[in-house]
């Protein structure tokens, strides 16, 4: 029996440790419904979604697993670029976009498009040169795609030695 009360403090350090280890991750609601709107030109033309087209701080664990597929080999700089991401144009749209990007050095994007259970629709990696350049996107032929919906983007920006240093999010309304 003494050796139980010796144990017993070790017991309870332990237990405490496991429930503190078991916690789950804070519940973070993803609102796709909001959107910058914007024209065929890039004009903005109705409200601004200030949380889409720039930097997030924190991504849920379900969010960052998104881009963690295999690295392309690209020859890049291993410093850290200022990034500018524009907001998708047109939005709302039928499929088809533009994205608009300013970095100061070459760089690694990885992005991804997913329907409001993060189900990854289509993804893929490129390489960015310094400078300022438009990307376009047609998804139009794209099945996974239904109209009507809003689907979001996950984008980051990585350095030579494949670390993430800028991410961020934008919504898109398909119509």
């Amino acid at each position: 029996m003494l050796k139980f009360r010796s144990l017993a403090p070790l017991l309870f350090v332990a237990m405490l440790s496991t429930m503190n280890a078991c916690q789950k991750e804070t519940v973070k609601v993803l609102d796709f419904s909001t959107i910058t709107y914007t024209d065929s030109l890039c004009n903005l033309v109705g409200d601004t979604a200030t949380e889409n087209w720039t930097y997030d701080n924190s991504w849920v664990t379900a969010e960052s697993n998104l881009l963690a597929f295999k690295p392309i080999s690209a020859v890049v700089d291993t410093t850290l670029s200022k990034i500018t991401v524009l907001p998708a144009c047109p939005n709302p749209n039928n499929g088809q976009f533009t994205l608009r990007i300013k970095s100061t050095k070459r760089c690694k994007l990885n992005w991804v498009m997913v329907n409001r259970g993060l189900e990854i629709l289509a993804y893929s990696q490129q390489k960015i040169d310094s400078g300022q350049f438009t990307i376009p996107f047609d998804f139009s032929a794209n099945t996974a795609f239904d109209t009507a919906s809003n689907y979001r983007m996950y984008y980051g920006f990585y350095n030579a030695i494949d670390s993430l240093y800028y991410k961020g999010h934008g919504n898109i309304l398909w119509q």
